[in-house]
């Protein structure tokens, strides 16, 4: 019975070899060991450092961003579900310390350079300086704090700085408007003595309107509404005595 078992896996693993068009014999095995791997620790946990299927990762992913492979063997392995980002060793390693930890967290506590390299990652894809395959590996790996997506980031700070210039056009139509209210009570003041059509008159508002026009702020306006009423008196000083010539 053990050796029918036997002989029936052996044939299944043949018969899925030779599924895997494109592929030698060694990566469809490989292909076949990370699927198996996948299926029981999840589609983005790296497999440990040093063993053969991470050593044939760490190869193929070099030749793959060396521009060595041919398409069609990048096309078989795409197709496979090999992920052929040319993530760094380094940067592998300190993931499987965090893996490590977090499957034993009851009993250990994260030494301090994973710490550090935690805050590194979290900062990285805040900023949008991660890849989506880096993303999914720290987001399998349990860490939180990681967006789903690199643009993530991106887009909220792009919706901020939209959020801040439509606010920007808001504050100025909000100036522009009070400038020109501002100017719309001068002209008020001075409806009367236009409606006159006196000379001196006509002249006296012009010069106020002209002050008006550069109102930047409330002090500059205030000083445009004494030089009105100054104005004001002018012309009534003025109407009064054409009054008594004629």
């Amino acid at each position: 019975a053990a050796a029918g078992v036997a002989a029936g896996t052996a044939a299944s693993t043949l018969l899925h070899l030779d599924t895997l068009e494109g592929l030698d014999r060694l990566a469809a095995e490989m292909v076949l060991s990370l699927r198996a791997f996948t299926a029981e620790f999840g589609p983005h946990i790296e497999p440990p450092m040093g063993s053969q299927l991470a050593v044939w990762l760490l190869r193929v992913r070099a030749r793959a961003a060396s521009g060595e492979m041919l398409e069609t063997e990048r096309g078989a392995l795409a197709s496979a579900g090999v992920e052929l980002e040319d993530l760094s060793p380094a940067w592998l390693g300190n993931l499987e310390k965090y893996w490590s930890v977090k499957q034993h967290r009851g009993t250990l506590h994260a030494p301090a350079v994973i710490t550090e390299w935690v805050r590194d990652q979290r900062r990285a894809a805040e900023f949008g300086q991660l890849t989506l395959a880096q993303i999914r590996r720290l987001r399998a790996a349990g860490m939180l704090g990681v967006p789903e997506h690199p643009q993530d980031f991106a887009s909220r700070m792009l919706a901020e700085a939209e959020a801040a210039a439509e606010a920007a056009v808001e504050a100025a139509r909000a100036e522009a408007n009070a400038k020109a209210k501002a100017e719309l009570h001068i002209c008020d003041q001075f409806a009367t003595v236009l409606a006159g059509e006196s000379p001196v008159a006509v002249a006296a508002v012009a010069a106020v309107l002209a002050a008006a026009a550069v109102v930047q702020d409330e002090w500059e306006l205030e000083l445009v509404l004494v030089e009105a009423e100054a104005a004001t008196a002018r012309v009534a000083v003025a109407a009064s005595a054409e009054g008594n010539k004629e």
